[in-house]
């Protein structure tokens, strides 16, 4: 009971902390909000902003994006800590000598340098696009700025939807001296604050962001030019915290990193980065600030100089990470360029989900043994397509762009609908046309999954498939979901697979979940509510449906009234529209959550009148 009370006092102080610190970082830590723009294409999800940053924080309350996100999704969430982010957030830092005198300039993490920021461009070259072009990404984000001291960097960010390739995301920048003299000893930095461990707040007080953040095991890998952390325990870590272990779930199942990939020779001919500086971000955060430091000192740390505060590899810090490239001499009008990765890997988010407690220790131990090998192929893989000039070495075919999903209360079922694409779609590097089937997944958990095959082949070019899925009136393919359950609601994706086997994304998932409801009745005589009685949950899987009870076969409108074994009026639900349904979260008008026992409800219409008795046990 004890430790209960505490964990509460944990979570309290750690929901106003955060309240605080984004108050603080938007009023004094970044006075101008950018402009920004999404990579949301593939499993990896990452805000780009116009001043040199990404990543989503701060944000305005109650503005979430995703920030290093994976599995991403969706774009709108009830709390920052619904997001599996792994980063904080991510900066440039740019320094060297002019005539002699040293200068820094930060964009990011925090303190943005007051520069000239222009409108970002995004473009769209999505597969299944008839103009699709395959030596370009999916998406491409493009910004540019001017530094204050007269240096203008344009960062080109792009990411891709096909399976082992969208778990990463490609930066290039280039860096153009605009001044009249040459800079010497110039460096260039990717500063970073990688957080895997935001889901603390999810499965434990919440102390990430207040008593301890010190709760991320980093490491600096030389052969793969990558700094990067995963999750571990912190020092006020009630239980086995690695990876986040909560209700069944490990929240936290992945490594994340960032490598550099291309660079500039250097003057000195120095393996780039020449730089990969690790430390703990809590503790010596005076010591990365202009407002507390000087120009001088900041650059003796971008340049490699100062060590004094760097971490190893294997300690468990809150960190910043910097990867720098330099020393560059460049001349007036003259540029370098700069390309690095970022990307998150790790288990299988269907492996994490739906455990028991016997099964945590296996599950964290694979996390630990995998995670870092699953990073490496992923940053691998994202070199590999750089050197390639982004051309892949194969194409799955395209899931059809959009599905139309219609729920048929009537019979209780779900259809979906979607366009023929496998006419269009001709794979660019064979010519061919060689889409094969659609597969047909939903869930009833998550935008995320986890996804169930509920059709596992429609086959293009089969008469019977045809026959029996093609929608000639619609001119479309159709799927009829028969199989669902009153009040549940479910997340749908359509597939494609070629005839190599290769399988497309979910890229046409709907982020609003369907729920098929009943038609409004034209009496009360069939009134039932569910489930009846209630224990511990509602047993609708869906995210945010776990205290729901639910009426059903109402007529509308209808008043429900809801009274305790004694007769008290706790709530009362006005229901009207084109439903029968209607649900209850259990709290009464007065917001208070209900206590176990025996209630009595009433239903109240123009076409007659209902009543009877709800068990909630907890």
């Amino acid at each position: 009971m004890l430790l209960g009370n505490w964990k509460l006092v944990f979570f309290m102080i750690g929901k106003y902390f955060f309240i605080v610190l984004i108050l603080y970082e938007i009023l004094y830590g970044q006075i101008r909000i950018p402009e920004f723009e999404l990579h949301d294409r593939g499993e990896l999800w990452d805000t780009m902003n116009d001043d040199g940053t990404h990543g989503a924080y701060p944000q305005p309350l109650g503005d979430f994006k995703p920030s290093m996100d994976w599995p991403a999704g969706p774009h709108e969430f009830n709390s920052p800590y619904d997001q599996r982010s792994y980063l904080y957030k991510a900066g440039v830092w740019t320094g060297g000598k002019i005539n002699g005198e040293v200068f820094l300039s930060k964009n990011g993490p925090f303190e943005i340098d007051n520069g000239d920021y222009f409108p970002l461009e995004k473009t769209t070259n999505y597969i299944e696009s008839v103009d699709y072009r395959h030596d370009e990404a999916e998406q491409t984000i493009t910004a540019n700025w001017i530094t204050s001291k007269n240096i203008e960097i344009k960062r080109i960010s792009r990411s891709w939807s096909f399976k082992g390739f969208n778990d990463f995301i490609i930066f290039d920048y280039e860096i153009k001296n605009l001044n009249q003299e040459k800079i010497n000893d110039f460096y260039f930095g990717s500063v970073f604050l990688l957080r895997p461990s935001s889901q603390d707040f999810n499965s434990h007080a919440g102390w990430n962001d207040n008593i301890s953040r010190a709760d991320d095991v980093v490491g600096i890998d030389l052969e793969q030019k990558m700094i990067y952390a995963h999750d571990g325990t912190g020092s006020y870590d009630f239980n086995a915290g690695v990876g986040n272990w909560r209700d069944g779930e490990l929240l936290t199942h992945g490594f994340a990193g960032f490598a550099a990939i291309d660079a500039s020779n250097s003057d000195d001919g120095v393996d780039q980065p020449a730089v990969l500086y690790l430390s703990n971000y809590i503790i010596n955060r005076a010591n990365f600030e202009l407002s507390t430091r000087t120009q001088q000192s900041l650059y003796s740390i971008l340049s490699g100089q100062d060590s004094s505060l760097i971490s190893s590899t294997g300690d468990t810090i809150d960190p910043i990470g910097i990867m720098s490239f330099g020393p560059y001499t460049i001349n007036s009008q003259g540029s370098i360029s700069i390309s690095i990765v970022e990307a998150v890997n790790g288990l299988v988010y269907d492996d994490v989900i739906n455990l028991d407690n016997s099964q945590m220790n296996t599950i964290q131990d694979r996390y630990i043994n995998e995670g870092l090998d699953s990073l490496i192929n992923s940053i691998q893989r994202a070199k590999d397509l750089f050197h390639s000039e982004f051309i892949l070495p194969f194409y799955p075919p395209p899931s059809p762009p959009k599905i139309e999903l219609l729920a048929s209360p009537s019979n209780q079922s779900i259809s979906i609908l979607w366009d023929p694409i496998e006419t269009q779609w001709i794979n660019p590097l064979t010519g061919r046309k060689n889409l094969e089937k659609f597969i047909v997944y939903r869930s009833n958990a998550n935008y995320i999954g986890p996804f169930d095959v509920i059709k596992n082949r429609i086959r293009v070019h089969k008469i019977f498939d045809q026959n029996a899925y093609f929608n000639e009136q619609e001119n479309r393919w159709e799927y009829i979901d028969r199989n669902i359950s009153l009040g549940v609601s479910y997340y749908y994706s359509i597939t494609s697979v070629d005839s190599s086997g290769r399988e497309s994304w979910h890229t046409n998932r709907n982020e609003t979940p369907l729920q098929a409801v009943s038609a409004p009745k034209e009496n009360a005589l069939n009134i039932k509510v569910f489930p009846n009685p209630f224990q511990i949950t509602s047993g609708i899987p869906t995210a945010g449906q776990e205290n729901m009870i639910t009426w059903t076969n109402l007529p509308s409108p209808c008043k429900i009234s809801i009274f305790t074994s004694g007769g008290k009026l706790i709530k009362e639900i006005f229901h009207k529209g084109l439903t029968g349904d209607a649900s209850w979260n259990q709290r009464t008008d007065s917001r208070l959550i209900t206590s176990p026992g025996i209630y009595f409800w009433g239903v109240e219409s123009d076409v007659g009148n209902a009543k009877g008795t709800l068990v909630i046990v907890k």
